[in-house]
């Protein structure tokens, strides 16, 4: 599926307006969904978010993992380490997105290299302004049959996916490989009840 480019308020060196790849993406909660634009960023090996999602969608930040990240002139910034359900606005499937929040207005949604790139196949046509994304047949199979590619260890590649999870990050986190195999979202009810 093809998307253009959408023009942003920040200039090139010629004062010009930029075009991005940006793209349309759900975070699931636990009693929400917040529809955000995500950039797309070839250049980081992995998705930073603000922290600001984190708070709207209840994760406890405190006990996760963190680690700094040196950005611009060796600035320190702490982030937390986690894996967010999202699901791409035209596609059903879910993914379990690692991310790392940072709390640095400068971070809005960046959607890096792990995993977002292993489950969609993505070409950039900067010279047309589109992008195109396609699933990936190899991901999904795996992913959501629940079998691992030959050529992995045998270890799942990614480590968050057994972090300790607070009961709201657990709610989250009841969408299920074989609900995610339809497409739906199943979000229980006061009782726990779907």
């Amino acid at each position: 599926m093809k998307f253009k480019y959408t023009q942003s308020l920040a200039t090139n060196s010629k004062g010009d307006f930029l075009s991005r790849p940006l793209l349309e993406v759900e975070l699931l909660g636990s009693d929400r969904i917040i529809t955000v634009l995500g950039l797309l960023d070839s250049g980081a090996d992995m998705s930073l978010m603000n922290i600001r999602y984190a708070q709207v969608l209840g994760i406890a930040l405190d006990a996760l993992p963190t680690k700094e990240f040196v950005g611009i002139g060796n600035a320190r910034v702490p982030t937390y380490f986690t894996e967010v359900p999202i699901r791409v606005k035209q596609f059903s499937d879910v993914l379990y997105l690692p991310v790392a929040f940072a709390d640095s207005p400068s971070v809005d949604v960046l959607l890096g290299q792990e995993e977002f790139f292993d489950a969609f196949r993505i070409r950039f046509e900067k010279d047309h302004d589109v992008f195109e994304l396609q699933a990936s047949r190899a991901y999904w199979s795996h992913e959501l049959s629940g079998s691992t590619p030959p050529n992995w260890s045998g270890e799942r590649p990614n480590p968050l996916r057994h972090l300790r999870l607070t009961p709201t990050e657990q709610r989250a986190a009841q969408v299920t490989r074989d609900t995610a195999k339809g497409g739906s979202f199943h979000r229980p009810g006061p009782s726990g009840s779907a």
